[in-house]
C-alpha cells in the first residue's frame, strides 16, 4: 500500500517530537508548528519526498481523526465553572467578533478579488475567520496570561469552527449546484436544516 509511507513517517515524527516535548512546553513552539513545518518541507513545495498529497485516502481520516482529537482536547482543558461566571468574554467573541470578521473578510476579499464568484468570495472569507489556539497554545497555557482570558480563548478557539462550518457548507453548496433546477427554495430548506439542525442534533447525541 502507497499509505503506509505514510503512516511510518507520522508515527516516527510523532514519537522524535515526543521526546522533545518537554522542551517545546518551556518554548513558543507547538507541535502545530513543528508538524506543519516538517510537512511542508517533505511535500511537493520543498523536497518532494512523500507524493500521496492531500488526495491519499488515508489524508482525509488522518485529518477527522486529529481535529477530533483536538476539539476534544480543547473542550476537555474548559473549566466549566468559570466559564459560567465568565462568560460574557467568550460569548462576545463569538456572538459579535466572529460574525463581524467574517462579513469584513467577505467586504475585504470582495474589494480585492472582484471578478470571482460571490460564494467563492464567502467560502475564502468564512474559511480565514476562525482561530485556532493550537498555534498559541504557549499563550493559552502560560502563568502570566490570566485565566479569564485563557478560558475565553479557549471556548472561542474550541466553537468557532463549528459556528463556522454550516455557513461553509452552504457556500460549497452554493458553488457545486449544477442545474439551475437544483437551486429552487426546497432545495435551500432542506439543505439548511440538514445543516443547521441535523447535525447539531446527531452531534448532541452522539456527545
Amino acid at each position: 500500500m502507497h499509505e503506509y509511507p505514510i503512516i511510518i513517517f507520522t508515527a516516527l515524527l510523532i514519537f522524535v517530537f515526543g521526546l522533545f516535548s518537554r522542551l517545546s512546553e518551556r518554548s513558543p513552539i507547538t507541535a502545530p508548528m513543528v508538524f506543519v513545518a516538517v510537512g511542508m518541507l517533505i511535500s511537493p513545495y520543498g523536497i518532494d519526498h512523500l507524493k500521496a498529497g492531500i488526495y491519499a485516502p488515508l489524508v482525509r481520516v488522518v485529518v477527522e481523526v486529529t481535529l477530533v482529537m483536538v476539539l476534544f482536547v480543547d473542550a476537555s482543558t474548559i473549566n466549566l465553572r468559570s466559564l459560567i461566571r465568565e462568560r460574557g468574554l467568550p460569548f462576545r467573541l463569538l456572538l459579535i467578533g466572529l460574525p463581524l470578521t467574517m462579513v469584513l473578510g467577505l467586504l475585504l476579499a470582495r474589494l480585492l478579488f472582484g471578478d470571482t464568484n460571490i460564494w467563492a468570495l464567502c467560502l475564502m472569507a468564512f474559511i480565514l475567520s476562525p482561530t485556532d489556539a493550537a498555534l498559541g497554545q504557549a499563550v493559552v497555557t502560560s502563568d502570566m496570561v490570566p485565566e479569564k482570558i485563557k478560558q475565553a480563548i479557549n471556548v472561542e478557539s474550541g466553537l468557532n469552527d463549528g459556528i463556522v462550518l454550516p455557513p461553509i457548507l452552504v457556500c460549497i453548496a452554493g458553488l457545486s449546484v449544477a442545474a439551475p433546477e437544483q437551486a429552487t427554495a426546497h432545495y435551500w430548506i432542506a439543505f439548511t436544516l440538514k445543516q443547521f439542525l441535523f447535525g447539531p442534533l446527531v452531534g448532541g447525541l452522539v456527545g
